[in-house]
């Protein structure tokens, strides 16, 4: 068994087993209660802050590999606070700035944490994800079928939206279970646990589904199929390779028949998509519609080169510009607008870099990597920039590049 300093590298204070321990379940509850977020803040936000003051203050400390992230994101936050002086409301854009340095602090966290001990913490982190993908998505389908009391909490209209306040936020959550569930089929032993883990990415699955989020489905489709390729391209032998295929090709198959049942048996769920299958939908068009906010927003941050501060598109423009780098854009001008995606950038160079190199977590790396681009593609359709899954997925990534470059994997 690998010691405690060994596990730790980058600590100065040696911490006792009984303390590693704790962490490891605090690490689980923290991503077992991540999906709990129908309330502000949300429970996983406290535990966060909780844990990752823990952590840091008793040996966690911040990689040297980061500082080129934390570049980048330094000048994000700086952007920030220039643009803060032409705010019109300034209460609302400090609240915004707290959920921003929030966010980049999570970031900060799960990419330390990771970095000491990469294999068993994405073990327990994946554990505790799939916990709450599962509860997400048993709690969406009490409400889809009304089975018990103040079932429409769980509804969005007729679109499932379980413990989350918008189902575009829902559906998204649960993709990178479900990648990494794909993954996890490759490495099942005996018939029953295939099947086993079948049935729980089909439960997963159709929480995305159920979602009825445009968005969420091109997100599912892109990211399997970049995560497809890339392990295509890393398999080791044609027989990696054989293996691959056929499980693709089995649960292509499968959710496809079963979508397609479920549209034309269920009424309801037929009739919901196909009023959401409409590739454009009316509040997409016209004056006041998603893509004209977007033209609004690009024709506002000429005018205001450093901003018109955190949070105030709805205020400035009336609505909210449907497009993660238009938003930013327009809120911390082009500061920030380039300094998040130098941010972004890099960490797709670094990440697909990984990917790309045989480690223990290489094929974890390639999961990350899949979900985080197809998030991305997604996002230039609709407002993600205070996604918290988004932000775990960049820390996760980020704790796979230093670890790799510190030789840990």
């Amino acid at each position: 068994m690998k010691s405690v300093d060994a596990m730790l590298p980058y600590n100065t204070v040696e911490l006792p087993p009984e303390r590693l321990t704790l962490q490891v379940c605090s690490i689980w509850l923290l991503f077992a209660i991540s999906s709990l977020v129908f309330i502000e803040p949300a429970p996983y936000d406290g535990v966060l802050l909780i844990v990752g003051f823990f952590c840091f203050m008793f040996g966690l400390r911040v990689s040297p590999h980061l500082s080129t992230p934390l570049f980048f994101l330094s000048g994000y936050i700086l952007a920030n606070l220039f643009a803060t002086m032409f705010a019109p409301d300034p209460i609302q854009c400090l609240k915004h700035m707290v959920v921003t340095f929030f966010l980049i602090f999570s970031w900060l966290f799960y990419a330390s944490i990771i970095h000491d001990n990469p294999v068993r913490m994405y073990k327990i982190i994946w554990n505790g994800y799939i916990f709450a993908a599962v509860l997400a998505v048993f709690l969406g389908f009490i409400g889809f079928l009304r089975i018990t009391p103040y079932y429409e909490q769980f509804l969005f209209f007729d679109r499932v939206k379980g413990p989350f306040k918008d189902p575009n936020v829902f559906g998204p959550f649960l993709i990178p279970v479900a990648v990494y569930l794909i993954l996890q089929l490759e490495s099942a032993k005996g018939i029953l646990s295939f099947f086993m883990r079948m049935g729980l990415l089909l439960f997963v699955v159709a929480g995305v589904l159920l979602s009825f989020s445009r968005g969420a489905w091109f997100n599912l489709v892109l990211a399997s199929a970049i995560y497809t390729i890339l392990r295509l391209i890393t398999a080791k032998s044609s027989a990696d390779t054989a293996v691959l295929i056929k499980i693709i090709g089995l649960v292509v198959a499968v959710i496809l028949v079963a979508a397609v049942w479920a549209v034309t048996s269920i009424d309801d769920i037929g009739q919901v998509f196909a009023h959401r299958a409409q590739l454009v939908q009316d509040y997409d068009q016209g004056s006041a519609g998603r893509f004209d906010a977007i033209l609004i927003a690009i024709r506002e941050s000429i005018i205001h080169p450093l901003g018109i501060g955190p949070g105030q598109a709805s205020e400035v423009l009336a609505l909210d510009p449907h497009n993660l780098f238009v938003h930013i854009l327009v809120e911390t001008g082009w500061l920030g607008a380039i300094a998040f995606s130098g941010f972004i950038l890099v960490t797709l160079k670094e990440a697909y870099t990984v990917c790309m190199q045989p480690s223990k977590i290489q094929n974890i790396c390639i999961v990350l990597f899949a979900c985080l681009v197809g998030t991305l593609m997604e996002s230039m359709i609709i407002h993600s920039t205070h996604w918290r899954h988004l932000y775990v997925m960049f820390g996760l990534i980020w704790g796979a590049i230093s670890a790799k470059r510190s030789n840990l994997v």
